[in-house]
């Protein structure tokens, strides 16, 4: 029950719903939401990099709109004291925080480390919790920790993918 909880998530309105609610009222919603801008960055990106035939007035705007995406990555997610700053170890943060001074965009992955940091972090602190707060306690005796390995595969797998929306 707990597996099939999971793997529904990302694809689950309700659950998913259920699942933002959990992590804001335990105040970690930014990991989530962390997740959710580095992967319309990577989209954006290849289509902006890609798009190469382009007219220039086209290119210019997406170039600006992906611009401004890692600029509220930056100031959100990886400037201490952002307004939604992850927990990521200095090294990590502080190679983010280099691209601050180039006039060049980083490749999405750059962002490859500290998005499979949030990752490990829901899967291993968040994602425990929420199943316990979601099961009854009949379904939570034995199996549980066994398939929270796969039900966290699945989840890294969807997550990334499930929330890919289209603002410009």
């Amino acid at each position: 029950m707990a597996a099939s909880l999971l793997k529904a998530i990302p694809s689950d309105p309700d659950k998913l719903n259920d699942f933002s609610a959990y992590l804001s009222g335990n105040h970690c919603l930014e990991n989530l939401q962390f997740i959710q801008d580095a992967s319309r960055y990577r989209d954006c990106y290849t289509e902006t990099v890609g798009a190469s035939q382009s007219p220039w007035v086209s290119v210019r705007c997406d170039y600006d709109y992906l611009r401004a995406l890692w600029e509220d990555l930056l100031e959100n997610y990886i400037l201490p004291n952002g307004h939604r700053e992850v927990n990521l170890p200095s090294e990590v943060r502080d190679r983010l925080l280099g691209f601050c001074s180039s006039d060049l965009l980083p490749h999405p992955s750059e962002l490859d480390g500290a998005v499979k940091i949030v990752h490990e972090l829901i899967e291993d602190s968040i994602l425990p919790g929420f199943l316990n707060s979601h099961m009854s306690p009949k379904q939570s005796d034995g199996g549980v920790r066994g398939s929270l390995k796969r039900i966290s595969c699945s989840l890294r797998r969807k997550i990334s993918t499930a929330f890919r929306i289209r603002t410009y």
